[in-house]
């Protein structure tokens, strides 16, 4: 369910950002919105019934300290739990796609990137 899926998030943003009160609220049936002044997330979970997570929005005010990095572990964390499958960064900026690009996701055709939990969890298991 989306909202054990954002109670998760609440407790890793609350732990990684130092923030006390959580961040991220469940919008609608399946979106999760956090949103303080070091990031930006918005997510799609579920879309139709499949195993997917779509990261609609992906924001960190600090730029190449391993916010985006540490999420996506996280997100690989708890997506056996949730029956996450696959990972898409829906119309990445020039910044995200760089990030997906290094770490093994793959451009679909309307410039999303995608890549499955399984090897993403291989790629940063490999990356430094």
């Amino acid at each position: 369910m989306v909202e054990n899926l954002c109670f998760e998030l609440n407790k890793f943003l609350q732990k990684q950002f130092n923030y006390k009160t959580p961040p991220a609220r469940v919008a609608y049936s399946n979106k999760i919105n956090a949103r303080r002044a070091k990031f930006d997330l918005y997510l799609r979970y579920r879309l139709s019934n499949k195993d997917e997570l779509v990261i609609a929005r992906m924001f960190f005010k600090e730029k190449r300290k391993g916010h985006g990095t540490r999420f996506l572990k996280f997100i690989c964390q708890v997506a056996p739990i949730h029956n996450i499958q696959y990972i898409i960064i829906e119309n990445p900026n020039e910044n995200s796609l760089a990030f997906g690009q290094k770490i093994g996701f793959t451009e679909l055709f309307n410039g999303s990137l995608s890549i499955s939990i399984e090897n993403l969890n291989i790629n940063l298991r490999n990356s430094k």
